[in-house]
């Protein structure tokens, strides 16, 4: 029972964090040119913790992580496990990062790799603090 406490405590966080992240008002939507891809300013990427067999993406992940384009259809490359693959080992992201599997966080890189901002997951005003200091807001 604890166990699916601290996930389904985790999955409502992240889900928290994505409605803020979806918000009309987000710095996301905001960064956003009206007509564009959501992702064709900010790019959202995610490494989850939960097990691969575990999870699907169209039923676990809110759209914003993984976003539907017209001619492309669902990204099913913006959303990734930090668990065993079919065939390429154990990736260990949480534990090379120093992440705890528990808490997770969230990170923005910019453009040239540089780390501009870590934080808690619960964090949203810090984040958007950040890209309201770095991007043009409409």
């Amino acid at each position: 029972m604890h166990k699916e406490f601290h996930i389904n405590t985790q999955k409502a966080r992240v889900d928290k964090f994505c409605a803020l992240l979806d918000a009309p008002g987000s710095f996301l939507r905001r960064a956003t040119l009206l007509g564009k891809p959501i992702d064709s300013v900010v790019e959202v990427l995610t490494i989850h913790s939960a097990k691969r067999t575990e999870t699907e993406l169209l039923r676990d992940f809110l759209e914003v992580l993984h976003p539907f384009d017209e001619k492309m259809g669902w990204d099913y490359n913006k959303v990734f496990v930090d668990d065993e693959s079919y065939h390429e080992g154990y990736g260990d992201a949480y534990k090379n990062y120093g992440v705890d599997m528990e808490r997770g966080c969230v990170v923005a890189v910019r453009p040239d790799q540089y780390v501009g901002w870590v934080g808690e997951l619960d964090d949203f005003d810090g984040l958007e603090g950040y890209f309201a200091g770095c991007l043009v807001l409409r």
